[in-house]
């Protein structure tokens, strides 16, 4: 199969083709229906490559330098420049969306005692991790 070139493609064509897809992702109301939808279409490098992104982002609204980032999720200066300017130039959905996440991440790992059982659970989820697959059985989580 050939490559798809963006630059080929007609701008109706690229518009119907994304609101077909952003529709469809609309309709996803679970966690697990989005994680399906993903799995199925993308691939394991494609998934990969998105959810670095993201983890670029983050780390770059943490205040980490272009270097560090590269070090540590081994990636090249290119992409962390491309993330720089979609936080940048974007439409802020981008840093909202991460805001959002870190807040509620935050705010869940503030109500549960370091020191605890639980606490302990989520610092190290390896050691814990049959602990803490009992645990969302029990409270019916997936």
């Amino acid at each position: 199969m050939a490559k798809f070139n963006f630059y080929n493609i007609s701008k109706k064509e690229k518009d119907e083709l994304l609101n077909e897809l952003y529709s469809i992702v609309n309709q996803l109301n679970t966690k697990e229906q989005i994680v399906n939808f993903f799995k199925d279409i993308l691939t394991k490098s494609e998934e990969v490559m998105l959810a670095r992104r993201i983890r670029i982002a983050r780390m770059l609204l943490k205040g980490e330098s272009c270097i560090q980032i590269s070090r540590k999720l081994k990636t090249g200066f290119d992409t962390i420049t491309k993330v720089q300017k979609w936080l940048k130039d974007g439409l802020g959905d981008y840093v909202k969306s991460l805001d959002k996440i870190s807040k509620k991440i935050e705010q869940k790992n503030k109500d549960i005692d370091p020191n605890s059982l639980q606490g302990l659970a989520n610092r190290f989820p390896l050691y814990f991790g049959l602990t803490n697959a009992v645990v969302k059985t029990l409270k019916g989580e997936r």
